[in-house]
């Protein structure tokens, strides 16, 4: 079982911006063509959590976003065959979805780059790991070799009321199905596993 740190208190912050100030900005800068974060700005003010993440001071709750690019949303949306108009009118499917992008605490680029941090556990609930791509798992860095739940962290910033971090991909906690296709030869012929071309 791999480990799950508790994040370090937010501590030499870089800025008096919020994590809602570095989403609506774009802070995460230009590293493809349609990159900006306008979409997932979307979804947080959908969602109502505009302004928690726009909440910092003392006694306030820190957190960690882990926010995709436009391209990314804008294909899962494709993919689901729906739209930012119309998630807007199911606010809790967004809440839900958020959820698995947002942790409690702020985990800062050090506590990523610790070999011993292995799992984060997201505001829904759902255990993301944390890995690398390096052959030598005790050797990591940030923004080069680092992932969330097999997503690759490409920027990030510390911020006031936590971290923000922009992923290439989504992350989604809903449980895949395995699936069989179907051949002439399959018995039973209702695709369920143990037929005769299960594998």
């Amino acid at each position: 079982l791999g480990a799950s740190v508790v994040p370090a208190a937010a501590g030499g912050m870089n800025s008096e911006d919020t994590i809602m100030d570095g989403i609506s900005d774009d802070w995460c800068g230009a590293q493809l063509p349609d990159d900006g974060l306008e979409l997932f700005e979307s979804l947080v003010l959908i969602g109502g959590w505009g302004e928690r993440l726009d909440t910092a001071g003392n006694g306030k709750p820190s957190y960690t976003v882990f926010a995709p690019y436009d391209y990314v949303v804008d294909g899962v949306l494709d993919a689901l065959g729906t739209s930012i108009a119309d998630l807007s009118s199911t606010p809790a499917v967004v809440a839900a979805i958020l959820a698995d992008h947002i942790a409690n605490g702020s985990f800062e680029e050090d506590e990523l780059e610790n070999p011993n941090l292995t799992r984060i556990i997201m505001r829904s609930g759902y255990v993301a790991t944390v890995s690398t791509s390096d052959l030598d798992p005790n050797s990591r860095s940030i923004y080069d070799d680092i992932y969330i739940a097999g997503q690759f962290i490409s920027d990030g910033y510390l911020l006031e009321n936590g971290s923000l971090y922009c992923i290439f991909g989504f992350i989604d906690s809903t449980p895949q199905v395995p699936t069989e296709g179907l051949n002439a030869l399959d018995t039973p012929k209702d695709g369920t596993p143990g037929g005769t071309n299960s594998l």
